[in-house]
C-alpha cells in the first residue's frame, strides 16, 4: 500500500497570504474613500466661508459648488451631499436632488441605517446596491459631516461610496496568483513523494533480486508482481518471459497479480501476432494505451468497454529478449513518465537477473566440463597407464611360459600385483577426493593449518598462519567448502604466484568465519585474467556463494594478491 501523502502548509500559507492581501487593499481602498470625503468637506467648508448662502435650498443652485460636491472615483465610485435633515442636496444623479432620504428606509435598510448614522455623526458602512447591468453588489460608503456657520444649525455630509469590488480587483489578482502558485507547490510536493515512493519500491526490489541465491529468477516472479501492484494500486500486473522449447517466440504468462482487462484471444501464452504485448516483445520498444509519443502508429487501443489503460515493457539487454512486464490501471490513474521510469527500471533489472542466470548455468556447465576432464586425467595418470603396465606384463609373462622360464613368471607376477596394490590405492585416493568423507574433516583451524604446512614444505614457501576470535563449532559442510577454496587458493599461488610468503588469517566474527590468504608474488591484471586463473577464482567465487557467502579478491602486477572470503555461520 502506497504511504498516504501529507500534504504541508503551502496551500493555507498562500490562502492566508491572499486574504491578508485582500484585507490590506480593502483597508486601503476605505481609507482612500475616507480621505477623499474629508477632503471635499474642507473645500465645500472653505467655499460658503467666502459665500453667503443661508439656507440649503440655496446651495442646490451654486453650480460652482455642486462641482465641488460632486466628483466620480474611480469606475463607478462617486460623492454626494446631503444635510442633516436627510435632503439630499447634491447628487450625480439630477433627478435625486432634494429627495427626501427617508423615503428609502423601507425600500434600502442597510443604505437607510448608515445614512440615519450619518445625520448624528462621522461613519461608514456596507450594503448593496443594484449596478446598471441590475446585479446586486456590495458598496463601502463613508459620511463626513461639517457644520458651515452660515447654515447653522443645519449641517452638510459628504458622503463617499464605491462598489468595493472596484478597489479588490489587485487583491484578487493576487490572491488568484497565490493559490495557483500554492496548487503548484503542492502538485510538486505530491509528484515529489510519489517519485520517492517509487524509488522505495525499486530499491526493495532490486535488494530482493540482488539477494536471489536460486538460478531460477521465476521464483522472484511473484513477488514482484505482487510488490507492484500493491505499491501503486495497479489493476494488474503480468510477467511473460519466452518459452525456451519454442523456436517461434511464443511468450508464457509466469506471475500475475490482480485480475487484468479481457484480452482479445488471450491465453496462458501468446504467439508472436498477439497485441500489444508480443509487439513488445518483438519490437523491443515500451508500449502505453494511447501514447503516440513513445509508440507513432503503434497504439492499440482496447474494447470501447473497457475502463483501463495499458502499459507493457520489454525485459531485455541488447537485443537479448527474456519477457515483458504488462500494467493495466483504471483510466481514472492514467500512466505518467514516473510509472514508465519505474517499470522500465524493474524490467532493466531483471534483465539482469535472467541474464547472470544464464551466465551461471554456463559457468557451472564449464565447472562440470573441467572436472570430467580432470577426472579423465586422473584416470589417465593412474588407473590407464597402471593396466598398460600390467597389460605388458602379461604379454612378457606369457613368453616366459613359452619358454618354461618359471623363475621370471614368478618374478613378473610379483611385479603385477605389486602394480595392482598401487594402482587399486590411488584409484581410492582418487574417489576419496571426489566424494570426500566429510565426518573425517577436523577442525577448521587445524585443517587449515596442516594444509598450510604440507604446502609450505612441498613448494618451498614461507607460510605462518594466524587466528583470532573466539572459536565455536562450524558444520562439516562449511569446514569443507572453506577447505577447499583454500587449497585452490594454494595451489593457484603455486602454479602462478612465484611467491616467497604466504599469510592466512582467520577470523572467527559474531555472524561467520573470514579467511584472509595473501601472498607477496608476481599478481595479476584483475581485467586480463588467463583463462586457467581466471576459471579458479570463478570456481572459488561459486563455491561461496553456493554457502551463502561472498569471496573477494585484490591483485595487482608486481604486489602480490590477496583474497578474502567470508561465510555465514548461523549460531
Amino acid at each position: 500500500m502506497e504511504e498516504e501523502f501529507i500534504p504541508d502548509d503551502s496551500m493555507a500559507i498562500g490562502q492566508n497570504a491572499a486574504n491578508i492581501a485582500a484585507e490590506a487593499l480593502e483597508s486601503l481602498g476605505r481609507e482612500m474613500i475616507r480621505q477623499k470625503a474629508l477632503d471635499i468637506g474642507g473645500q465645500i467648508d472653505i467655499y460658503l466661508r467666502c459665500k453667503s448662502h443661508s439656507s440649503p435650498e440655496d446651495l442646490m443652485a451654486d453650480e460652482m459648488l455642486g462641482q465641488i460636491a460632486v466628483q466620480f472615483i474611480g469606475l463607478e465610485g462617486y460623492s454626494a451631499v446631503h444635510d442633516t435633515r436627510g435632503v439630499n442636496i447634491f447628487h450625480p444623479n439630477a433627478n435625486l436632488v432634494g429627495q427626501d432620504l427617508h423615503e428609502l428606509a423601507y425600500r434600502f435598510p442597510q443604505f437607510w441605517k448608515i445614512i440615519q448614522k450619518s445625520l448624528q455623526q462621522e461613519c461608514d458602512g456596507y450594503y448593496d446596491w443594484r449596478d446598471h447591468r441590475g446585479d446586486y453588489r456590495r458598496k463601502y460608503m463613508y459620511c463626513y459631516p461639517i457644520y458651515p456657520q452660515a447654515l447653522a444649525p443645519i449641517g452638510l455630509i459628504i458622503a463617499v461610496t464605491t462598489y468595493i469590488d472596484e478597489f479588490l480587483k489587485p487583491s484578487r489578482e493576487i490572491r488568484n496568483r497565490i493559490v495557483t502558485l500554492a496548487k503548484r507547490v503542492d502538485q510538486h510536493n505530491r509528484a515529489e513523494h510519489r517519485l520517492n515512493m517509487h524509488l522505495k519500491a525499486i530499491n526493495e526490489i532490486s535488494c530482493k533480486i540482488n539477494s536471489l541465491q536460486s538460478v531460477n529468477v521465476n521464483e522472484l516472479l511473484p513477488y514482484l508482481v505482487k510488490r507492484l501492484r500493491e505499491s501503486f494500486q495497479y489493476d494488474s500486473v503480468r510477467v511473460f518471459t519466452k518459452n525456451i522449447n519454442s523456436s517461434e517466440g511464443e511468450l508464457i504468462l509466469r506471475a500475475q497479480a490482480g485480475e487484468p482487462p479481457v484480452d482479445d484471444n488471450f491465453s496462458a501464452s501468446l504467439d508472436i501476432g498477439h497485441k500489444p504485448i508480443a509487439w513488445v516483445a518483438c519490437s523491443g520498444q515500451p508500449y502505453l494505451t494511447g501514447d503516440m509519443l513513445h509508440n507513432p502508429g503503434k497504439v492499440w487501443n482496447l474494447e470501447p468497454s473497457s475502463q483501463y489503460v495499458r502499459m507493457a515493457l520489454p525485459i531485455q539487454i541488447g537485443s537479448q529478449l527474456f519477457g515483458v512486464i504488462d500494467v493495466s490501471c483504471n483510466k481514472e490513474h492514467p500512466f505518467d513518465e514516473i510509472d514508465l521510469y519505474t517499470a522500465q527500471t524493474l524490467a532493466d533489472q531483471l534483465a539482469i537477473a535472467f541474464d547472470n542466470a544464464r551466465l551461471y548455468l554456463e559457468l557451472r556447465e564449464m565447472a562440470v566440463i573441467e572436472e570430467r576432464n580432470r577426472i579423465a586425467r586422473e584416470i589417465h595418470d593412474t588407473l590407464a597407464q597402471g593396466f598398460a603396465g600390467i597389460s605388458m606384463n602379461v604379454e612378457i609373462a606369457k613368453q616366459a611360459l613359452f619358454q618354461e622360464d618359471y623363475s621370471e613368471v614368478e618374478k613378473i607376477l610379483d611385479r603385477m600385483r605389486a602394480l595392482a596394490r598401487e594402482k587399486l590405492s590411488e584409484a581410492r585416493q582418487s574417489v576419496r577426493s571426489l566424494r570426500p568423507l566429510i565426518d573425517e574433516i577436523g577442525e577448521l583451524d587445524v585443517e587449515l593449518q596442516n594444509g598450510l604446512e604440507t604446502f609450505s614444505s612441498e613448494v618451498g614457501v614461507h607460510s605462518s598462519i594466524q587466528i583470532s576470535g573466539e572459536q565455536y563449532p562450524i558444520p562439516a559442510e562449511i569446514r569443507l567448502g572453506i577447505l577447499r577454496i583454500c587449497q585452490e587458493a594454494l595451489t593457484n599461488v603455486k602454479k602462478h604466484a612465484q611467491a616467497v610468503h604466504v599469510d592466512l588469517l582467520l577470523s572467527y566474527e559474531p555472524n561467520g568465519v573470514r579467511v584472509l590468504i595473501r601472498d607477496d608474488g608476481v599478481g595479476f591484471d584483475e581485467f586480463q585474467i588467463s583463462k586457467t586463473n581466471g576459471f579458479g577464482l570463478i570456481c572459488m567465487s561459486e563455491r561461496a556463494r553456493l554457502m551463502g557467502g561472498i569471496l573477494d579478491f585484490n591483485s595487482q602486477v608486481g604486489r602480490g594478491t590477496e583474497i578474502s572470503v567470508f561465510i555465514p555461520v548461523k549460531g
